[in-house]
């Protein structure tokens, strides 16, 4: 009875073991890119360079409440609201969407700008996770510098972390200085522009394990046959 005990602790912490290392195996970092370069400005939206494995992302596009402008290598949009609040109509956004099966974490939000000198000031991230009720991280702008960027954290958000479910997150600008003021995402360069990084990982242990994994095992069950056959000498 005591060897059957022995057998069956010994037997869970490998079993725990290999899955924890199948799980970590499996997961795959990403970047993807949202490059705009030969835009005229007034594109209706941008589609990633490529898409990233085991996922796959929306093109970047507008809110129904802002208006194309021109704008040399970016996604240019003006109309930006002039009130102190957010408009939940005037954004750029994109979703990515897990493949069944797998589960998505984003880990980092980096785009370039320019705005014009009565472009929005102030701006907000939010996503879908909470309906887009409130923000992620704030800035406030007031440089007209092209090329700026601007670099977010979104590994320390829960929310964004092991998504199944589509995930959306919305880059919204308002406090504008009138209706013609521009902001715009840019690439000031080729190879640059709106990345997003993150990890695709499958659901839960994979069912085939790297070789790796049996040589970190290995010593568990050596142990495991040690102890068995001193049991059985004592008995």
């Amino acid at each position: 009875m005591r060897i059957s005990f022995i057998k069956s602790a010994v037997f869970a912490v490998a079993l725990a073991a290999f899955g924890l290392v199948a799980s970590s195996a499996n997961a795959q970092n990403f970047t993807v890119l949202y490059d705009y370069t030969g835009n005229l400005g007034n594109e209706a939206s941008e589609a990633v360079v490529s898409q990233p494995t085991g996922a796959s992302f929306s093109t970047i596009a507008r809110g129904a409440g802002l208006g194309t402008n021109l704008g040399g290598n970016s996604l240019n949009s003006n109309n930006f609201t002039q009130a102190s609040a957010i408009d939940l109509n005037d954004f750029y956004g994109f979703t990515v969407t897990p493949n069944v099966g797998n589960q998505v974490s984003l880990t980092t939000l980096s785009y370039r700008f320019q705005r014009s000198g009565t472009g929005p000031t102030q701006f907000a991230i939010r996503s879908n996770v909470d309906g887009f009720a409130s923000d992620l991280f704030t800035t406030s702008e007031n440089s007209t510098t092209t090329g700026l960027t601007r670099t977010f954290n979104l590994s320390g958000v829960p929310g964004l972390q092991n998504r199944t479910a589509a995930t959306t997150l919305r880059i919204y600008g308002f406090a504008s200085g009138g209706a013609n003021g521009t902001f715009r995402l840019s690439s000031p360069s080729a190879g640059t522009g709106t990345s997003i990084a993150g990890t695709v990982a499958a659901v839960g242990p994979v069912n085939v394990p790297e070789a790796g994994t049996f040589a970190l095992i290995a010593p568990v069950l050596g142990v495991l046959g040690v102890v068995v056959a001193r049991r059985r000498k004592l008995a």
